[in-house]
């Protein structure tokens, strides 16, 4: 059974990775946005850069974002010292008053600003934070110097880019599970500053640890040894003790972090101890959802269950939404995008606590989405008893759109449904969700409801 779970945790980790596509459609808008700024009247802009998972290559497929760094020079053409909130006004009034692309101010997501030094804001269905930092080189008081820390991002780029590609691979496998954890769902204070970037470094730690333990060995690394590390590290999160000394000493960082257990050190930044600010309730949910996942490897291996991958918590029983969608539908469309699209209908109230629900939901049909599809994948392989490169471009639509039927029947509205036969997608209900799942034919789930 071990080799059959290997398999299944393959399957993930070929349909992590995020399709060309996916990164040629963000990079295009990222440098019409850079070609913009660069024309501001007001600062002088020394470098821009693409930042964040996308740079680091742990991106993972349907989840992928664009974090532009531009680093403006201390002084503005008229020579008085910059301010990082007054630069991020004057580049949210340039795009706007473009008319390429359509903005309005709804589309930046700025109120409340939760980091003063990025402009949030979604073009063509991609997501884009745009950091701005000053152009100063690290020393030891940069703490005091507002917006100094995006300077800290070439760094962390640099780390991860000497990364393997089995790490890189496991980091996307970690960051997936990461995503099928909904925490709005769970807890009323759920923002974790750094999330992705805290299972990135402790999927680093794992895959260094598994790749160790097999360096003599003749078959090639394995992702599930590694992935069992990583939650094993996550469920003993109170114990856990991961620095990068190596990388500080090679690099001319000081060492000047003097951290007591536990500790996750920022490989870019050795006074930023990344678990510091998590509460201890969100690192007990951490520990408990990594337990839950040791546990049903387990299952698996013992012909128990068929997924991993559940969403946690499932939607009916959440704390938080207490709302249940209704007249659902899900059909299967052709999109030119490879990015989610969420639509609401004119009709629908203006209604903010309403639709905070609706950006929850979105959050967990994601997961269930790209679940369903890779679990189709897995299925198709293991019918041919294969390890061949089955993906999702072969899968029959039907099989996909009666698979993500069953996942919200399963975790979402606990009932059979007696769902549409029809195969076409549908946006006549008051909300609409269009996901993509695949490159080559552009494929996508649509999923509606009221």
């Amino acid at each position: 059974m071990e080799e059959k779970l290997e398999r299944y945790i393959q399957s993930y980790v070929d349909e992590c990775k995020p399709s060309q596509n996916e990164i040629s459609q963000g990079k295009k808008v990222m440098n019409n946005i850079f070609r913009l700024l660069q024309a501001s009247r007001k600062y002088s802009i020394d470098r821009e850069r693409l930042a964040g998972s996308t740079a680091k290559k742990t991106a993972i497929s349907g989840h992928i974002d664009f974090d532009c760094v531009v680093f403006v020079n201390p002084q503005d053409k008229q020579g008085f010292n910059v301010k990082i909130p007054e630069v991020l006004d004057n580049f949210e009034e340039i795009l706007i008053s473009n008319e390429k692309f359509d903005l309005e101010e709804k589309d930046f997501r700025k109120t409340p600003r939760r980091n003063p030094s990025t402009l949030q804001v979604t073009i063509d269905d991609i997501g884009f934070d745009i950091c701005v930092g000053l152009n100063q080189t690290y020393h030891s008081n940069h703490r005091d110097k507002k917006g100094q820390s995006v300077a800290f991002v070439e760094r962390s780029i640099e780390f991860t880019k000497q990364k393997s590609a089995f790490a890189h691979e496991v980091a996307r496998l970690a960051k997936f599970w990461n995503k099928t954890i909904v925490l709005e769902l769970l807890t009323p204070n759920s923002y974790v500053s750094g999330r992705s970037t805290i299972m990135e470094l402790i999927a680093f730690a794992a895959a260094a640890e598994a790749a160790e333990e097999e360096k003599h060995a003749r078959h090639r690394l394995s992702h599930l040894n590694a992935f069992r590390k990583f939650l094993v590290m996550l469920r003993d999160i109170e114990e856990l003790k991961i620095s990068h000394r190596n990388f500080w000493s090679s690099n001319g960082i000081p060492n000047v972090g003097n951290h007591m257990a536990p500790y996750l050190i920022d490989p870019s930044d050795p006074e930023n101890d990344l678990l510091e600010t998590i509460k201890p309730e969100i690192r007990t949910i951490f520990s408990q959802c990594a337990s839950t996942t040791l546990e049903r490897l387990g299952l698996y291996e013992m012909g128990g269950i068929n997924d991993i991958f559940e969403m946690y918590p499932s939607w009916h029983g959440n704390k938080f939404a207490r709302w249940e969608p209704k007249n659902w539908l899900v059909g299967t469309v052709t999109t030119n995008s490879a990015f989610v699209d969420l639509k609401y209908n004119k009709g629908m109230v203006n209604n903010n606590q309403h639709n905070g629900r609706v950006k929850w939901l979105e959050k967990y049909l994601i997961p269930l989405v790209k679940r369903a599809v890779i679990e189709s994948v897995h299925k198709e392989k293991e019918k041919i008893n294969s390890t061949v490169s089955s993906t999702s471009t072969s899968l029959n639509k039907k099989v996909v759109k009666e698979k993500v039927e069953s996942s919200i029947d399963e975790e979402i509205l606990k009932t059979d449904t007696k769902w549409s036969p029809s195969s076409e997608g549908d946006e006549s209900r008051m909300v609409t969700i269009t996901i993509p799942y695949n490159d080559a034919g552009k494929n996508a789930i649509r999923i509606s409801f009221d």
